[in-house]
């Protein structure tokens, strides 16, 4: 039988019975286990409050963050050496009023309204089958990156909102860990894998199915 997924779930809160005792004795709740890919969840700050994902420790890797032209909530947007910061058009902009530096700017200017003055840009052509930051992710994959950060990904456009979000799906499916920031919630993807978070997580987090077959899932210490 092939593998598929499962998120017609929403979970609302975390019981109390992972407050305490479960909790404390594993040291970490997992809420989500994923066969196969398009998991896809939905919660307050799930970046910050996860403590393992994908069975392996919370080791501190180099992060590609890409910012769009979006509405930017820039808390957590802080690179460190090693990282990689890719700025998808209007991104530009946004960066530059945070005192932030772009490692390179990818896009077909159409929010910037101009092709910026950078040593590093990847000029695309207005019609094309991917958005600006769908290429700028591609473009990290193949840099190398496997963590990426996403901000500057949402309101605005319905459209662009929903192309990233399925870009998490994208990331996900290659073994890639992405997050997309909004206002006081977090997005990402699972495939193969799981999501943990530590009994001090607080808030809700939604699942949901990325495909029309729900068998591989589990959730541990979850009502």
């Amino acid at each position: 039988m092939p593998r598929a997924s499962i998120y017609v779930f929403i979970i609302e809160k975390i019981p109390e019975a992972v407050k305490g005792g479960a909790a404390g004795f594993f040291g970490f709740v997992k809420l989500v286990r994923a066969c196969s890919a398009a998991a896809l969840a939905i919660g307050t700050k799930i970046g910050q409050d996860r403590g393992r994902e994908n069975g392996g420790e919370n080791m501190r890797e180099p992060i590609c963050y890409v910012i769009g032209a979006g509405e930017l909530y820039p808390a957590g947007l802080e690179p460190k050496a090693g990282d990689w910061v890719i700025a998808a058009d209007g991104g530009y902009r946004a960066l530059r009023a945070l005192g932030l530096r772009a490692d390179l700017v990818v896009g077909d200017f159409d929010s910037l309204g101009e092709r910026p003055d950078h040593p590093n840009v990847m000029t695309l052509p207005r019609e094309k089958d991917d958005t600006d930051m769908a290429v700028a992710l591609e473009v990290g994959v193949k840099r190398g990156y496997r963590t990426f950060r996403l901000y500057g990904g949402t309101g605005g456009r319905i459209d662009h909102t929903l192309a990233n979000l399925q870009c998490l799906t994208w990331l996900s499916r290659r073994g890639c860990r992405g997050e997309l920031y909004g206002e006081n919630w977090t997005a990402a993807a699972v495939t193969d894998g799981a999501l943990t978070f530590d009994a001090s997580h607080r808030g809700y987090v939604s699942v949901f199915c990325q495909l029309l077959c729900r068998f591989g899932v589990c959730f541990l210490f979850v009502e």
